[in-house]
């Protein structure tokens, strides 16, 4: 069983991050045969936040948190960007989890933007969080504006194509690591 996270970083319900991350689903229930793929949204989940030498293993959130990021196989992480970068929220959340909980999990992104200039920044700044965690950060990242929207929740060809090629890719590494966690 490969065991898929996806995690949206938006604190907003019905947001455009739920939105692909729901569109990317699919996709990797077509392209995994055995996946077993979770939603977390940052809007359902109290975090706290990080304070330096506080014990975040006795908040229950966090400690559930934990164990789902240890379980997981692979992760697709949606956020909005603002100005620039991540929310301080998707930020928070990942401070508290250590970067060797990611090592060799591979990783892709969607970032949200209001205007088709926006979401590449955001996306080099989580690659390199990424990175650091030891993550294996997969090149099929992709930024999605409102503008993609050919009808109220269907996206346009060209971006339903980058959503199966993300869901490829996490097949592929998946596949190559021995999924279930290896």
């Amino acid at each position: 069983m490969t065991k898929v996270l996806l995690l949206d970083g938006n604190m907003k319900k019905g947001s455009l991050t739920e939105l692909a991350l729901e569109n990317v689903l699919g996709y990797i229930h077509t392209e995994i045969d055995d996946a077993e793929v979770g939603f977390i949204s940052l809007a359902d989940i109290e975090v706290p936040l990080l304070t330096p030498g506080a014990d975040v293993k006795e908040h229950d959130t966090m400690r559930r948190f934990h164990g789902i990021v240890e379980a997981t196989d692979a992760f697709v992480i949606a956020f909005p960007e603002y100005n620039g970068s991540i929310p301080g929220s998707l930020k928070n959340l990942l401070d508290h989890i250590s970067p060797l909980k990611f090592r060799n999990k591979p990783v892709c992104f969607i970032a949200t933007a209001g205007s088709r200039y926006g979401g590449h920044g955001a996306i080099g700044h989580i690659r390199d969080i990424f990175n650091h965690m030891y993550a294996r950060v997969l090149p099929c990242h992709t930024v999605v504006h409102k503008e993609d929207l050919i009808e109220k929740e269907v996206f346009n060809t060209i971006l339903m194509g980058r959503f199966e090629t993300m869901a490829s890719y996490v097949a592929g590494e998946t596949r190559l690591l021995g999924g279930d966690n290896t």
